[in-house]
């Protein structure tokens, strides 16, 4: 699931993908003409409580990319749609079940250990995207500093499912950024072996920034 960030602060807009992912435990049951209800701190069918638990997690990363933490309150929501889904048969709301599905999603964000993810999330694009448009040389500046914290993270929890889903989202941009024939070739080298490090799997795609 994509989500394009748009600021209305910037002329013109920067768009950017906060969230890339596919859910692959999202099964449900629908027939024609079913109004779709919803109540929080109720379960009512995987299918409302799929689409609440989304919704309050795209707006939590929404409003993180604006200010430090700012998406704290919609986080809290989609936990308590978790909450509400631990007795439900369906999949992807329980701790047991996998270490990477909805309830760690949320976990992740809200636990404090890992604050340095979601700094990073305000930094990408409120200090550097949102400043490149004006100052191309300091947004990427500010890039390249805050990528110190997906480094510090991998270092502690490198099978992390919320930086896994960050780096996810994140390397196609990426890769374009330090792409540029502008970026000095001492940075581009120093970024590329710090994402080859911490994502490994692709670092073909990396190593293409170089060439």
């Amino acid at each position: 699931m994509a989500l394009p960030r748009t600021s209305e602060f910037e002329k013109p807009p920067t768009n950017t993908i906060l969230l890339n992912y596919i859910d692959k435990e999202f099964t449900f049951r629908y027939s024609e003409y079913q109004p779709l209800d919803y109540s929080d701190g109720q379960f009512t069918s995987n299918l409302t409580s799929v689409f609440a638990f989304y919704a309050y997690m795209f707006l939590g990363l929404y409003f993180d990319s604006f200010s430090p933490y700012g998406g704290s309150p919609y986080f809290e929501k989609a936990q308590n749609v978790v909450n509400s889904a631990q007795n439900t048969q369906e999949s992807g709301w329980k701790a047991y079940e996998s270490q990477k599905n909805r309830f760690w999603m949320v976990e992740n964000l809200q636990n404090h250990a890992y604050n340095s993810l979601r700094d990073f999330l305000y930094k990408f694009n409120r200090e550097g995207l949102d400043v490149m448009y004006e100052k191309l040389e300091q947004g990427r500046a500010a890039i390249t500093v805050c990528l110190d914290y997906l480094q510090q993270m991998y270092n502690q929890k490198s099978d992390l499912f919320l930086l896994q889903l960050i780096i996810d989202t994140k390397r196609d941009e990426l890769v374009n950024i330090y792409s540029d024939q502008r970026v000095p070739p001492l940075e581009k080298t120093n970024v590329v072996n710090l994402l080859k490090e911490i994502d490994p799997a692709n670092g073909s795609k990396y190593q293409a920034i170089l060439e």
